[in-house]
Parts: structure tokens; C-alpha cells; sequence
């Protein structure tokens, strides 16, 4: 799997490149594929947080076995900045 800086310096090496092309469907091909680097590259960025936040809840908790989905989620969930979902059902009761 690519780092996410790689990521980001592919897609500033296909901008650099726009400098020199006039053809507009080349530009805009080049634009796109800069731009899905630019996502990729975020998308890894937010997965490796969510995967050390999900570590520490895991040793928070005394490293259980077979949790590992929760932890996941609790991890996305906090670090989106949303309530968990068991919080905001019984807030609504």
C-alpha cells in the first residue's frame, strides 16, 4: 500500500505538469487523476488514524479478544466527532 505523502506528490507532479499541456481533455484527464490521488492519499490518512485510535480503546479496555469491529467503530465515531449510536437511541427514550 502507498504512503500517503507518495500519494500527495504524485498528484502534485501531474499539476506541475498541467504547466506545459494546452490540450483541455489532457488537462482535464490530468486534473482528474490528481484529484484521486489527493482522495486516495486522505482516505489512508483517516484509515491509519482510525487504526491507532482502535488500538487504544483496545488496550483501554485490557486487550479483549473478539472486539475488534467495536473498536473500529468506536474509533471512526470519535474521531468523525458523532455520538455513538447505543448513546443517541437512549437519549431519544
Amino acid at each position: 500500500m502507498k504512503k500517503s505523502g507518495e500519494l500527495r506528490q504524485r498528484a502534485e507532479h501531474y499539476r506541475g505538469l498541467k504547466r506545459h499541456i494546452s490540450d483541455r481533455r489532457a488537462l482535464q484527464a490530468i486534473g482528474e487523476l490528481a484529484d484521486e490521488f489527493e482522495t486516495e492519499a486522505a482516505a489512508l490518512e483517516k484509515c491509519c488514524l482510525v487504526r491507532r485510535r482502535a488500538f487504544e480503546i483496545w488496550l483501554e479496555r485490557g486487550c479483549p479478544e473478539g472486539r475488534d469491529t467495536e473498536h473500529w467503530l468506536l474509533a471512526e465515531w470519535e474521531l468523525a466527532g458523532t455520538d455513538q449510536p447505543g448513546q443517541r437511541i437512549r437519549e431519544r427514550t
